[in-house]
């Protein structure tokens, strides 16, 4: 019987911290986000990542920084928050992206000149 069930099941790996048990990532096989994932995301980014840029996330595209057709995962490292400028000049022209999976995001441009943009530091400004 436990076959029959595990031969329809989906799972899912989750990825927590083992001090405070708060969920820290899951992979997805999906190509559009869980809504947990993309709160999670939101929250995270606070705006798009293109460097200088200061468009809510809400209002962004979900973006895989590698590319998921190209076997990129649908997880809080593969994921960032892009204005569609932005989400454009990065699948369309020629800039490239790495990100770290702290969520640091780093830029090359096509004239090879590199930016990073940081996740939101929710610090207060006196502990930064």
């Amino acid at each position: 019987m436990a076959r029959e069930l595990a031969a329809d099941a989906q799972f899912q790996r989750l990825v927590y911290d083992p001090v405070t048990g708060y969920l820290l990532d899951y992979k997805s096989d999906r190509y559009r986000l869980p809504a947990a994932l993309d709160r999670f995301c939101a929250m995270r980014d606070r705006h798009c990542r293109f460097p200088g840029a200061t468009q809510p996330a809400h209002l962004c595209d979900n973006e895989h920084t590698h590319a998921f057709d190209q076997g990129g995962p649908t997880s809080a490292a593969n994921i960032v928050n892009l204005s569609r400028f932005a989400h454009r000049a990065k699948t369309h022209g020629d800039y490239q992206t790495h990100q770290d999976p702290d969520g640091t995001l780093h830029w090359t441009t096509p004239l090879g000149r590199h930016y990073t943009t940081h996740p939101w530091d929710y610090r207060p400004e006196s502990e930064r």
